[in-house]
């Protein structure tokens, strides 16, 4: 099983790297777009994480994308070249279980990130 495990992390993590890039990017965004919210607006006193709140939205609707988009194709091409069905599910559910909780600790940084940018 361990086996199976490892090859379905080769297989998708380089899928699931391109999209770990996504999310600074959905932050950065927010952070600027909140200081020019902040700058023309003169009633705005008050402090929210804009980028922490875009990088969570865009860390669950790329993984919900990931996870239903990639489920069809992988399964197919998985189970045609061998791969036992209970293997397949289980290795595929477990790597992108992973790389979701690698994305909220990348979401925790960029929140302390912004936190201590914005004071």
């Amino acid at each position: 099983m361990w086996r199976v495990i490892r090859k379905q992390f080769a297989i998708q993590a380089r899928d699931w790297a391109e999209l770990s890039l996504v999310i600074p990017g959905g932050a950065v965004f927010g952070m600027v777009l909140h200081y020019f919210i902040i700058r023309n607006d003169y009633t705005a006193d008050h402090y929210f994480a804009l980028g922490t709140i875009l990088a969570c939205c865009m860390a669950v609707i790329l993984s919900a994308i990931m996870i239903l988009g990639q489920f069809c194709v992988y399964f197919n091409t998985e189970v045609s070249m061998g791969c036992l069905r209970k293997q397949f599910l289980v290795s595929f559910y477990i790597v992108g279980f992973t790389f979701m909780l690698g994305y909220l600790a990348l979401i925790i940084m960029l929140n302390l990130f912004e936190n201590a940018v914005c004071r």
